[in-house]
């Protein structure tokens, strides 16, 4: 028996700086099958040169600029996994964090999503900030109710919805959390962190480290 294939998909809007080491921590995943979908939200940067670079490897799908709610859904409209995967352009994954939240879902089958826990992380270009956080509450890994944290059962989103267009700030939290909570099986995946978005907008690079647990 197969295992079940991933849908992975990335919504960008001119990400050409971080795009490419985003894309890369996906295909070294070590969970196999995968679907690499590039949501392009209307760039007007380097991102499809990018993006064109990987070939047939990677999906790319183009809109003009609606916002990253939109930009999601138009992955989601495409995606051909029996899981889906988010991951901004300017976030990491750890080499298995796919591997580790389907082993969860193998052992817990009643599932529908799960999520990670996640760890701030700062650019070279904020590393006074970087040193003033160092052992700061925000430099801890925390769980991470954030879309480039969660594996979903693709079907899961013929049941919620998709991503409310309509929200200006915290679509992350109303399309993943909020609606298929709402009843449905989820659970934290504690036994390892990765890095998401920085604190500062300005610092939108990350990266992704594991961590030890008792859990």
């Amino acid at each position: 028996m197969h295992p079940p294939a991933i849908s992975c998909i990335v919504p960008v809007f001119n990400g050409e700086r971080y795009l490419k080491e985003a894309l890369d921590s996906i295909r070294v995943q070590t969970y196999r099958p995968l679907e690499i979908i590039v949501a392009d939200d209307g760039s007007t940067d380097g991102t499809t040169a990018i993006v064109a670079g990987y070939g047939e490897e990677v999906l790319s799908l183009f809109q003009p600029n609606a916002g990253p709610a939109a930009a999601r859904n138009l992955g989601l409209s495409a995606a051909q996994g029996e899981f889906v995967a988010f991951l901004d352009h300017d976030d990491l994954w750890h080499p298995e964090k796919l591997a580790r939240q389907m082993a969860r879902f193998r052992g817990r089958p009643e599932l529908d999503l799960c999520v990670t826990h996640a760890r701030n992380f700062w650019i070279p270009e904020l590393e006074q900030e970087a040193a003033r956080y160092q052992d700061h509450r925000r430099a801890e890994a925390v769980p991470g109710y954030y879309a480039s944290s969660l594996l979903a059962r693709r079907g899961l989103f013929d049941t919620v919805g998709r991503y409310d267009t309509t929200l200006a700030h915290g679509a992350n939290w109303s399309g993943s959390y909020a609606r298929p909570t709402m009843g449905q099986p989820w659970n934290s995946c504690p036994i390892y962190s990765f890095i998401v978005a920085c604190i500062k907008a300005t610092a939108a690079d990350s990266w992704v480290l594991p961590v030890e647990t008792n859990s």
